[in-house]
């Protein structure tokens, strides 16, 4: 991680642990399940990378703003609304592992298996359904609680729900693209892509840093598109980590996305060149558990067929795109263009 990101975190954190450990004082007076709640929920929170949080402090800096306690509240709720989105998400794909650790339903899960709870299957998903709807909420009253001028408040609130309400039917999308009979076309990959990630993990919080900086409107819409583009690299990357990295490396389990039949771009291209090659039969293994073997051949298959390669150059080109964009925007320094520059290299290339 670079430093235009890692040094937001310490602020992030504290800022997070702050707005759930403030919240005691309504939740735990509902029941035994809010202390419980509140440490699940900081734990899980500060565990990751913090990358959307981070860009709500990249995008006032770009415009000459100075991050600071109210800014780092609204970056807590950035990360928040991630939280809500990762454990929802995780129940859906019915992924127990996240970030390395047990995910949130599948801790409550083992609580209930632990205490000797009925269904303790469906009673961890219906805890995860609630410690996900509460981090949402917990988001929307941080904001809300931040010493902005009112107008301001309801903005960055405004902005918030309509990105994440955008993200919850991206993802019926998505859901709907793998659990249905029909073909998934790159078009409707890329929609998803768009709206689950380029708009909410870049877009989003760097507009809403560049909104508490008082951005010209036309330099903060170019800030989004360069947002959008990243994003789009961001998630492209995230579903080559899912086939071509081991979970040690990505926080999930190897090959999950293939378990699943994630509809993906690398998905949808290599089984487009697979038939009367020697992987052939390599179509077979997606939308069902894989063996090491089994992974490997469909890792030798991208590679060999050239979906890496034609899947990188598409990268390369959101890349180059992004940079015009920077390029472009005039009221903003050399020394913040410099910066988005060095994002923009570290998202392309990494490989975590």
């Amino acid at each position: 991680m670079i430093d235009a990101l890692m040094r937001h975190h310490e602020p992030i954190v504290g800022s997070l642990t702050a707005l759930i450990s403030r919240a005691a004082t309504h939740l735990d007076r509902v029941s035994i399940w809010g202390p419980d709640f509140r440490s699940r929920l900081i734990d899980f929170s500060t565990r990751g990378k913090l990358i959307r949080g981070s860009l709500v402090a990249v995008g006032a800096e770009v415009f000459g703003g100075e991050p600071d306690a109210d800014l780092y509240e609204v970056a807590a709720a950035v990360e928040l609304a991630q939280s809500f989105l990762l454990i929802h998400d995780d129940i859906m794909d019915e992924d127990a592992v996240r970030r390395g650790e047990p995910s949130v339903f599948e801790q409550y899960r083992r609580r209930g298996t632990e205490s000797g709870y009925a269904r303790t299957g469906r009673f961890g998903e219906s805890m995860g359904i609630c410690a996900g709807d509460a981090a949402m909420l917990l988001a929307f009253e941080g904001v809300a609680l931040a010493s902005f001028d009112p107008a301001l408040r309801i903005e960055l609130i405004r902005r918030i729900a309509a990105a994440i309400a955008d993200v919850a039917v991206a993802q019926m999308a998505d859901v709907a693209n793998g659990h249905g009979p029909g073909h998934v076309t790159e078009e409707e990959i890329l929609s998803v892509y768009r709206y689950k990630t380029g708009l909410y993990t870049f877009s989003l919080p760097l507009c809403l840093g560049a909104l508490i900086a008082h951005a010209p409107p036309d330099e903060m819409e170019m800030l989004g598109r360069w947002g959008e583009l990243q994003g789009t690299i961001f998630q492209i990357r995230d579903d080559e980590l899912g086939l071509m990295e081991d979970g040690e490396d990505t926080g999930k389990p190897a090959a999950s996305d293939i378990a699943t039949d994630k509809q993906t771009l690398h998905r949808l291209k290599l089984l487009a060149v697979l038939p009367g090659t020697r992987w052939e039969h390599a179509a077979s293994y997606f939308g069902r558990p894989v063996s090491v073997k089994q992974l490997e051949e469909i890792r030798a298959a991208l590679g060999e067929l050239g979906v890496l390669s034609e899947i990188e150059g598409r990268v390369v080109g959101l890349h180059d795109e992004s940079i015009s964009v920077i390029d472009h925007m005039r009221s903003v320094g050399a020394g913040a263009k410099s910066m988005l520059r060095d994002i923009a290299e570290f998202n392309r290339e990494r490989r975590r």
